[in-house]
């Protein structure tokens, strides 16, 4: 099974392409304010993106319709439970309007709901943990002043995976652990290693 996965950032275009588990390709496109520039608001900036991934794909060999699964990043949606979400109408919208808020990992969704729609799979294009995970405890939503409640959303994608990989490197079910994940907004592979050697 061949996964196409997109990850839109605000200044890059990640994306990756899996068969099964084992990662076949992994690249990611930066964008710099000259390219980025002439577009007034995320949702302009779908074409520009679109046509990245179509050129990524062309270098590798590879079609839209080679793809069995299409994997967008999570965007600003209605707040959800963590786990994995078809894409549909109301998702499309909720990240097109920017329920709550513009950021770039809106476009994640659109774009993998449009390229399995080319391919003629749009009941094959999903995404997995979005921003907007809130599974907080009523408690953790106190905020100190009685007219303002704290918003529960997290990158839980990456802190959820860096808790799963943990548990796999220490051979204990997910679901057993108490664990403190912190997401420093680090990207690099160095920075990934230096965090797995501290993990271990």
């Amino acid at each position: 099974m061949y996964i196409l996965v997109i990850n839109p950032g605000s200044t890059s275009t990640k994306l990756a392409i899996y068969n099964n588990r084992t990662q076949l390709i992994c690249r990611t496109y930066s964008h710099n304010e000259a390219e980025l520039g002439p577009y007034s608001n995320i949702l302009e900036q779908k074409q520009f993106r679109k046509e990245i991934i179509l050129r990524m794909l062309h270098e590798h060999g590879f079609r839209t319709k080679d793809m069995d699964l299409f994997v967008g990043r999570g965007g600003l949606v209605r707040y959800l439970e963590s786990g994995v979400y078809r894409i549909n109408d109301a998702y499309l919208h909720d990240a097109s309007v920017g329920l709550n808020g513009e950021h770039a990992s809106n476009l994640g969704a659109i774009l993998a709901w449009e390229l399995a729609k080319d391919a003629d799979k749009e009941n094959m294009a999903y995404t997995v943990d979005p921003v907007v995970v809130d599974e907080c405890d009523p408690i953790a939503k106190i905020s100190g002043m009685p007219e303002i409640s704290r918003v529960g959303a997290f990158h839980a994608l990456n802190q959820k995976a860096v808790a799963h990989r943990y548990a796999i490197q220490v051979e204990k079910p997910y679901a057993s652990l108490n664990l403190i994940v912190a997401h420093l907004g680090v990207a690099s592979a160095s920075a990934l290693t230096a965090m797995d050697g501290l993990l271990m």
